[in-house]
């Protein structure tokens, strides 16, 4: 909880400064901005290869799988690849063993037409907090893979929180928010569901490039004024 003022009130121009400082978002740097024409299980797939690593990686291993599958990424041909196959498809991503589990599973769950019909009437049944609850009992989707699906493929009101982000929020209001439906309720409260998606993907570009993790560039930073990080050290 935020102690002081009224959280609304004093970040509410988080957006504004963000595009004044980065402009408008290039999309394509983000690996999931390529899928999102594409089918549910292919999004997922690729959700799921930039979990816990960088786009670029995640776009490598994307674009190697597609290769391997001769441009049809679904789960028929999934289901075709021996393990070792997929394995080493997924490989640039990193943790790929773990990641070819995960899409063996999906691509089997995805095979069966009348689960996949049961899970998108399950999804636009319910609001939004249910909807996250029916991705999350899919193989390898959490809060955040569940909830980019639901902002960017399904045009859903959610927030997605990566690393990035909870870094950021922690600066910003100087408190050690270590949940992410925490972190998830902050900027939904803030935010118009309208910003959702490009605050998103400005917060991810500025924890790229200036509110790094280690030497953050404070200076050349437009939401220092508001930061208690920043606050903090010039103390």
């Amino acid at each position: 909880m935020i102690r002081r003022g009224n959280p609304a009130e004093k970040y509410r121009d988080v957006t504004k400064l963000l595009k004044a400082m980065y402009g408008d978002v290039n999309e394509r740097d983000f690996v999931i901005s390529h899928v999102l024409n594409k089918s549910l299980f292919e999004f997922i797939v690729a959700t799921v290869l930039s979990q816990n690593t960088s786009d670029k990686n995640a776009l490598k291993a994307l674009n190697y799988l597609k290769k391997v599958l001769e441009g049809d990424l679904s789960p028929e041909k999934i289901a075709r690849l021996s393990y070792e196959e997929l394995i080493d498809a997924v490989k640039p991503a990193g943790m790929q063993e773990v990641r070819s589990k995960i899409i063996r599973e999906l691509a089997e769950f995805f095979l069966d037409e009348e689960k996949v019909k049961n899970l998108i009437n399950e999804i636009n049944s319910g609001d939004i907090e249910y909807a996250r609850l029916v991705l999350k009992s899919l193989p390898g989707v959490g809060d955040k893979t569940a909830d980019v699906v639901l902002l960017m493929y399904l045009g859903k009101p959610t927030f997605p929180v990566d690393t990035h982000i909870a870094r950021i929020t922690n600066r910003l209001t100087g408190e050690a928010r270590k949940s992410y439906a925490e972190i998830r309720r902050f900027w939904m409260k803030i935010l118009e569901p309208k910003d959702y998606l490009i605050t998103h993907l400005l917060l991810i570009t500025h924890g790229r490039k200036t509110c790094k993790s280690k030497r953050p560039l404070c200076n050349r930073c437009l939401l220092k004024t508001m930061c208690s990080f920043y606050q903090s050290t010039k103390a």
